[in-house]
């Protein structure tokens, strides 16, 4: 479209996490909430909001697991274990 910025994927994403958080309580389930923000958002690949969104709960540690960054470190330190070089 002409004159149209695309966002910033990383803008999009905080936006929709944003999003999830502000109408969960306007939806019957999480899953809910997460479809439809993809929806309004434009978002065609129905498990990408809620990745998003598990991503940022580990991020900010209310969830379990590994951040990306982290995740990332760890496999660039076991290849520069193994003496593998190239990504």
């Amino acid at each position: 479209m002409p004159g149209r910025r695309l966002e910033d994927p990383h803008e999009l994403r905080e936006r929709a996490v944003r999003m999830v958080a502000e109408v969960r309580g306007d939806h019957d389930s999480e899953w809910a909430a997460m479809t439809r923000v993809a929806s309004l958002l434009g978002v065609k690949t129905p498990g990408t909001v809620p990745q998003w969104v598990r991503q940022a709960e580990v991020y900010h540690g209310r969830e379990l697991g590994i951040a990306t960054f982290a995740y990332h470190g760890r496999c660039v330190s076991a290849r520069f274990a193994r003496g593998v070089s190239s990504m």
